[in-house]
C-alpha cells in the first residue's frame, strides 16, 4: 500500500515539474474546433521570463495558424500572471462572440482558459483589432 501511495506522489510531482504539451488529441480537437470560427487576427504572448509558458505559447499559435488563424507573433509581456492557462483579452467589442468560442473550444480541450480585463498599460504593443491570448505560468 505505501509503495502505491509513493507510485502516485511521484508521478504527481514529474507531472508538475515537466513542461505542458499539447497530446495529439488535443491538437486534433483544436484544429477540428479553430477551423470553423469566424476568424480575426490574434496576437499571443507569454509571460518574460517564463520560457516553459513561452514553449505552450509557441504550440497553441502552430495550432493556430495550422487552423488558419492569422497569428501575428509570440511575444512576452510584463502582464501580471493568469488565472487560468491561458486568458484571452480583446480590443473590440465586436471580438466577444468570437472570443468566447475560442474560450470554449480551449476548454473543452483541457486548456484552462478565462476572459481577463486587462489592466491598461500592462499589455505591451496591444494591437487594434486583435485578440490577445495570453500564456500564463504553468500551475
Amino acid at each position: 500500500y505505501d509503495l502505491i501511495e509513493k507510485d502516485k506522489r511521484i508521478e504527481e510531482l514529474k507531472k508538475q515539474v515537466s513542461p505542458r504539451k499539447l497530446n495529439e488529441e488535443q491538437k486534433t480537437t483544436l484544429l477540428k474546433e479553430l477551423s470553423v470560427i469566424n476568424k480575426v487576427p490574434i496576437v499571443i504572448t507569454s509571460r518574460l521570463s517564463d520560457a516553459e509558458g513561452k514553449q505552450y505559447a509557441e504550440q497553441i499559435a502552430e495550432i493556430f495558424r495550422a487552423s488558419g488563424w492569422n497569428v501575428k507573433g509570440v511575444g512576452s509581456t510584463y502582464l501580471d500572471d493568469t488565472s487560468g492557462d491561458v486568458t484571452l483579452a480583446v480590443t473590440d467589442q465586436s471580438q466577444v462572440s468570437t472570443a468566447d468560442q475560442i474560450m470554449s473550444v480551449l476548454n473543452q480541450s483541457g486548456i484552462k482558459c478565462f476572459p481577463a480585463k486587462v489592466r491598461d498599460g500592462s499589455l505591451g504593443g496591444v494591437e487594434a483589432g486583435h485578440i490577445h491570448i495570453i500564456v500564463g505560468s504553468k500551475k
